[in-house]
């Protein structure tokens, strides 16, 4: 059952409390997912914010849409770091086709400024 904070308030639960509570577990559950799963676990976080972005909060289609995209950008991730610089045609800052770079290398680079972006996006939005 969700109810508003006014109300929650006149039943007597300590709305504040329970929200720095809440929120505190989600960034810690948020935090174990990224250390197990290692930097491919950002893209569990990265591709549903920008799905939700074009997609609107719908969760019906969402969650399924968010399922396929993020599988999309990891085999993306792993297609760019497999080939290397060299199949992006760098050029001078070719990397011989049997190394080969971690998915999670590919993901940090491209989702980190990504997510700066949304974050930036998210406090104008709050102001």
């Amino acid at each position: 059952l969700s109810v508003d904070t006014l109300t929650a308030s006149h039943l007597g639960v300590d709305v504040r409390r329970e929200v720095a509570w809440l929120l505190g577990a989600g960034t810690l559950l948020a935090a174990t997912a990224v250390a197990l799963a290692g930097p491919i676990g950002f893209a569990g976080l990265l591709v549903p914010h920008i799905l939700r972005l074009a997609a609107g909060p719908d969760h019906r289609l969402l969650v399924p849409l968010a399922a396929i995209a993020g599988a999309g950008f990891l085999v993306l991730c792993d297609l760019i770091g497999w080939r290397g610089l060299e199949w992006l045609g760098a050029g001078g800052l070719t990397i011989r086709s049997t190394t080969e770079i971690p998915a999670g290398v590919i993901t940090a680079l491209v989702g980190g400024p990504v997510f700066l972006v949304l974050l930036i996006k998210g406090e104008r939005h709050f102001r």
